[in-house]
């Protein structure tokens, strides 16, 4: 493996277990329309009782607007999972959930809508399970409106105080380069008021943000631009909300990619010990090395300073490793868990070395197909994840499946 420079500092290299990844485990392979969905670019949640949800793009009903859905544990363990489409968007509601969902109050589910025929810009959903026996109940919440608002936003949301709701649109905003939002149901029944945090200008603030915010100490809100920043190759920013004297949120780029080994990334962060953030680079298309790379940015050692940059793994071959992360979870003690694109494996893992210096350890753990979403950390112990195909060929309307690592 080869030693990375970047911003003057030199990288640990890792070096990956020996031996082929074993397949996951598939618990649902989807078979579309009329009867399932297709193509999930969305992870898996869990609710009570192990229950499994989430959403797939396409498939579902004539219209193959994409669906809701659960996964329900069997009894047994040999037994299979009970799959069950909670909602299909009808004409008018809109089409496309990509993202990630989550649990509200009482079980709701959120999500996004890409697009939709009385919205082509998006929207935002509830979904509400039934009193008792019956139909889940599905409410458009916020219809995005393009230019100057939001549009099309491919990321999940992230819930904060008081039922707000903060998320990202890939496009809209004062430059169409992308916003962060939030939403709030106001005293009023039936009422939402939709606020954009920062429009961004797709130069250096960056452009496009693809994946959803995390939350940091203070209400601070992290992400990412797939575009934009020093370079064009995304960056990650801060969103600082306003003091008590009121005003706007500040932006803030914490790092700008420079490319190779990272560029690009299209999933969002997470915040582990000590407020360090990770998250993933998709890479270059156009290279023939650069296959993105897994990263950390630390806090500044003085307040006001800049972060701390470290490459922890570069992908390097699509043949030999996975390659084209898509985004990463944090696991017991310190442990990466990573999902990807493409490669000879669609989930890894990456070990953190037992003291400072050395490098951080791969192991390729299974190849299930192009995943788009992380994977879940689940109750048993287990990984769990979406794959929407094959790399280069969408086989059977992809799966739902379970890593044991």
């Amino acid at each position: 493996m080869r030693a990375v420079l970047i911003c003057g500092m030199a990288l640990a290299t890792v070096t990956a277990a020996s031996g082929q990844p074993r397949p996951p485990a598939v618990i649902h392979k989807f078979t579309g329309s009329p009867n399932d969905g297709a193509n999930p670019y969305g992870g898996v949640v869990f609710g009570p009782n192990g229950v499994l949800f989430g959403a797939t793009e396409s498939g579902g009903g004539p219209e193959g607007n994409g669906v809701v859905y659960s996964l329900t544990p069997p009894s047994r363990p040999a037994d299979p999972w009970t799959e069950t489409v909670l909602w299909n968007p009808a004409p008018g509601q809109g089409i496309n959930p990509y993202a990630t969902l989550v649990i509200g109050p009482n079980g709701a589910l959120f999500g996004t809508l890409f697009g939709g025929a009385l919205s082509t810009n998006g929207s935002v959903f509830a979904l509400y399970p039934p009193a008792e026996a019956g139909q889940w109940t599905g409410k458009i919440l916020y219809r995005f409106g393009g230019m100057p608002d939001g549009g099309n936003p491919t990321s999940g949301l992230l819930p904060g105080p008081g039922g707000i709701l903060y998320g990202t649109t890939s496009e809209g905003g004062a430059s169409n380069a992308g916003t962060v939002y939030q939403i709030q149901a106001s005293g009023t029944p039936g009422t939402v008021t939709e606020t954009i945090l920062y429009s961004f200008m797709g130069g250096a603030d960056g452009g496009n943000p693809f994946g959803p915010v995390v939350a940091g100490p203070g209400g601070v809100l992290y992400g990412t631009t797939r575009f934009g920043g020093g370079a064009d190759y995304g960056c990650v920013f801060q969103l600082t909300p306003p003091g008590a004297a009121g005003g706007s949120w500040t932006e803030q780029v914490l790092y700008s990619f420079s490319g190779s080994p990272d560029a690009y990334p299209i999933g969002g962060l997470v915040v582990g010990a000590n407020g360090v953030l990770y998250g993933a680079t998709f890479g270059i298309p156009q290279s023939a090395r650069d296959f993105g790379n897994v990263f950390q940015l630390a806090p500044p050692a003085q307040s006001g300073g800049p972060w701390i940059y470290s490459n922890i793994h570069a992908f390097v071959s699509n043949q030999t490793d996975a390659a084209d992360p898509v985004g990463v979870t944090l696991g017991p003690d310190g442990v990466i868990y990573g999902a990807a694109y493409a490669g000879a494996a669609s989930v890894f893992a990456l070990t953190p070395p037992a003291r400072s210096g050395q490098s951080w350890t791969e192991r390729l753990l299974g190849e299930a197909g192009s995943s788009y979403a992380p994977v879940t950390l689940g109750p048993d112990g287990a990984l769990y994840g979406t794959s929407f195909g094959k790399f280069g060929a969408r086989e059977n309307g992809g799966s739902v499946f379970r890593v044991v690592h």
